[in-house]
C-alpha cells in the first residue's frame, strides 16, 4: 500500500511509525529530521505538486495531519483527480476553522456546551464580557496553531487581550472572538473516525496544552498526553448519547479522524471544540495504544466498511512528555544539536521528532516543540517514569518540559 502522509509535527511522526510496522511504502511532504526513519521524505510545495507526486506515484491513500490544508480545500483539490484523502472536505472544515460556526452548530442540535457569545465588534464582545464571572475565556474564532485561547481571571487583563485579538493579534483568525464561560473540570479529548455514515470510536486521551506546571502559562500546542483515560461507563455512553451520536447524524457525507475537545464537570461532559483531525500530542500515544491496522482503517474508510471494522486496544499504558525549544510558544532559537538520542531504550520508550532537521550528520533543532518521548508499560506510573528518565537524557540547550504529565 502506497501512502503519503502531509505535515511535519510529532503526529505525522507517530502516523508514519504505526504504517511501516504495517509494511506500507511511506512517503512525507515536507517531514522533519526523524521522518526517514520511516518514510521517504520530499519537497511537494503546492497541493499542484502533490497531486502530480500522487499520480505518478499511484499513491492509494493520501493523510493529512495538521488542520490549515483541510481548511484550504485540499481534499476537494485531490479527490477531483480521484486521490483518496483521509480528512473531510470543505463542507465540513468549519468545525474547525471556526470555532464561533462550530459553536453555533452544536447549539443548534442540542449538543452541550459552555455559555458562549461569538463576535465580530469590539464593543459588543465586551458587554458580553462583563456578563460574566472570571476566569474569562477567550478564542480567536480561526485556526491559530493552538494558541488561540486565552484564560484570566482579571476584567481588565480581559478586556485588553479582547482588543488585542480584534486588532489583529492572530492576524485574520482573531478577527471574530468567542468568548465563553469557563467551566472548571476534568478535560480529555474524545477520537472517532468515520466513513461518511458509520463511525467508530477511537479512545481517548489526555492533552496539556498550558507551557507550565499545574497548568499555568500561556496555551501551547501541547506539552505532553497519555492514554488509556479512566471513562467510567455510564459517563462513556452518555458522550456517546450526548455528544457523539448527536454530532455525528449531522455530518453525513463526513469521513476521515474527528476529536471532541471535552471539558467534565460533576459527571456531565461538554464539548470546548471540535478539530477535523487527529490530535497533537494526542495522536502520539493513541497510535501505540491501538491494537489494530491503521493502513487497514483507512481502506475501511475509503470502501465506507467501517461498521465491520474492529477496533482493539492494547493492554499497556502510554505517556508522553514534549521537550519543548525554551521560549516556545514565542520565540525560540533554532539550530541547537540535539544529544544522547543513541542512549534511547526502544524496550521502555519510543522517540518522536517534532521540530528537528538532520544536519552535518546529527539532529538539530528545528522548532518550538521539539521531541515527544512517550514512555510504555504496564500501568501509568511506570511509563511516566520512563518517560521522565529519557527526557532527563537526551539534551539540547534550552530544553524545556513539564514535569507533571501523567499525574
Amino acid at each position: 500500500m502506497k501512502i503519503l502522509v502531509i505535515g511535519s509535527g510529532g503526529r505525522e511522526n507517530a502516523i508514519l511509525h504505526k504504517l511501516k510496522s504495517e509494511n506500507c511504502d511511506l512517503y512525507i511532504t515536507p517531514g522533519n529530521g526523524g521522518s526517514s526513519n520511516y518514510a521517504k521524505r520530499i519537497k511537494l510545495n503546492n497541493f499542484d505538486e502533490i497531486k502530480n507526486f500522487c499520480l505518478e506515484n499511484k499513491i492509494d491513500f493520501v493523510f493529512v495531519g495538521p488542520e490549515n490544508p483541510i481548511a484550504e480545500g485540499i481534499v476537494d483539490y485531490l479527490e477531483s483527480y480521484n486521490i483518496f484523502t483521509i480528512a473531510p472536505n470543505l463542507k465540513y472544515a468549519y468545525l474547525e476553522a471556526s470555532k464561533g460556526k462550530a459553536k453555533e452548530f452544536m447549539k443548534k442540535n442540542n449538543i452541550p456546551i459552555p455559555k458562549f457569545g461569538y463576535f465580530d465588534n469590539y464593543n459588543l464582545a465586551l458587554e458580553f464580557l462583563k456578563t460574566l464571572n472570571p476566569p474569562y475565556v477567550i478564542k480567536a474564532d480561526g485556526l491559530a496553531g493552538g494558541k488561540g485561547v486565552s484564560i484570566v481571571d482579571n476584567f481588565e487583563v480581559a478586556k485588553n487581550i479582547l482588543k488585542e485579538y480584534f486588532e489583529g493579534k492572530f492576524g485574520q483568525a482573531s478577527k471574530k472572538v468567542v468568548i465563553e464561560e469557563f467551566i472548571d473540570g476534568f478535560e480529555v479529548s474524545a477520537f472517532i473516525c468515520m466513513d461518511g455514515k458509520n463511525y467508530k470510536f477511537l479512545g481517548y486521551a489526555k492533552d496539556y496544552k498550558k507551557l507550565l506546571d499545574n497548568d499555568q502559562g500561556p496555551n501551547t500546542g501541547g506539552m505532553g498526553s497519555y492514554t488509556p483515560v479512566q471513562i467510567d461507563k455510564n459517563l462513556h455512553n452518555k458522550i456517546l448519547k450526548e455528544i457523539i451520536e448527536k454530532t455525528v447524524e449531522k455530518i453525513e457525507g463526513y469521513k476521515g479522524f474527528l476529536f471532541f475537545g471535552l471539558i467534565i464537570k460533576e459527571n456531565q461532559p461538554y464539548v470546548l471544540e471540535y478539530n477535523i483531525r487527529l490530535g497533537d500530542p494526542e495522536t502520539q500515544v493513541l497510535s501505540l495504544y491501538w491494537d489494530f491496522k491503521l493502513s487497514e482503517l483507512f481502506l475501511a474508510i475509503k470502501e465506507k466498511n467501517l461498521e465491520n471494522f474492529k477496533i482493539r486496544f492494547k493492554n499497556e499504558h502510554f505517556v508522553n512528555v514534549v521537550l519543548a525549544s525554551k521560549g516556545y510558544p514565542f520565540e525560540f532559537i533554532k539550530g541547537y544539536e540535539i544529544k544522547n538520542l543513541d542512549k534511547i531504550d526502544e524496550n521502555e520508550v519510543i522517540v518522536f521528532h517534532a521540530g528537528t532537521e538532520f544536519e552535518d550528520n546529527k539532529f538539530i533543532t528545528n522548532g518550538g516543540r521539539v521531541l515527544n518521548v512517550i514512555g510504555f508499560g504496564e500501568d501509568r506510573e511506570l511509563s511516566r517514569k520512563r518517560a521522565y528518565k529519557y527526557a532527563q537524557i537526551i539534551d539540547f540547550e534550552g530544553k524545556f518540559y513539564r514535569s507533571d504529565i501523567g499525574i
